[in-house]
């Protein structure tokens, strides 16, 4: 009898652990549900704060930009869209065009030369009663900040129409769409290498951060981690640079979480 007993208070004690085990799965399940909703409204805030801080920063850049030429909006959204995805800060580096071919591949042989082809490149772009400006430090910001938005408008555009560009539903390309719970999705975006050798990493998980930071204080370089198209030594505009660009407009697209931290910490999801 004693050792029935035992057994009967085993099987209770193992019941009552595999009851608090199922009610603690349960609980786990319920916080896990409350944690997406909490990151979904926290992505929401998120995006009307981003949205909030543009129009105060629009309305400052568009006093700037009167001052120099109505038109320059056009130009600043043409140069994201068509030259580059962001403006390189040598692009600003000389006072008058320097004497090289932009199209020369040897510009790629130094820092030097790379800095006067990226220099000459912008002062082909611009009209000429602009060029007197480019040393600026406030044009140089509303031309940088113009370019950002322009891109951002027509990635944006794109979004719209993204459901029937890429042959998916038009849900998946919402900002507040849960991306990572899509398997689906992150099957097209990780999986079947054969058939996406041409993406670039910039487009996985790990990858989602395109960080531009502050220059450091004792030299005019960058501080902090590299920023994607660095680690991908993209260096100029060559046949792959529209592989690049489809390829971050597809980090755009496709994780519309993640944030842009341009200079002077101005933020922008």
């Amino acid at each position: 009898m004693p050792e029935d007993n035992a057994m009967i208070e085993d099987f209770r004690a193992t019941n009552v652990f595999g009851q608090a085990l199922r009610d603690l799965q349960l609980c786990y399940v319920s916080l896990q549900q409350q944690m997406q909703k909490v990151k979904a409204h926290n992505t929401q805030l998120k995006i009307k704060c981003s949205k909030r801080g543009a129009h105060a920063n629009r309305g400052t850049q568009s006093k700037v930009v009167a001052k120099y030429d109505t038109n320059i909006r056009a130009l600043e959204r043409r140069f994201g869209v068509t030259v580059w995805l962001w403006v390189p800060p040598a692009a600003w580096s000389y006072a008058e065009r320097p004497v090289i071919d932009p199209e020369d591949t040897d510009w790629f042989t130094n820092q030097t030369t790379r800095a006067m082809a990226l220099s000459a490149e912008m002062f082909d772009f611009l009209p000429a009663h602009l060029h007197k400006l480019m040393r600026l430090s406030d044009f140089q910001l509303a031309f940088n900040f113009g370019v950002g938005q322009g891109k951002a408008t027509a990635i944006d555009n794109v979004r719209l129409s993204a459901g029937e560009i890429f042959g998916l539903p038009q849900e998946w390309f919402s900002s507040t769409y849960d991306h990572a719970s899509n398997l689906d999705l992150q099957q097209l975006l990780k999986g079947n290498g054969d058939k996406y050798l041409l993406l670039t990493p910039v487009l996985f998980p790990a990858e989602v951060r395109e960080q531009c930071p502050k220059n450091a204080l004792h030299s005019g370089g960058c501080s902090g981690p590299k920023t994607s198209r660095e680690n991908q030594q993209i260096t100029g505009i060559t046949p792959h640079m529209v592989t690049w660009a489809a390829n971050l407009a597809g980090l755009f697209l496709l994780f519309t979480g993640h944030t842009i931290q341009p200079e002077r910490g101005k933020k922008r999801n």
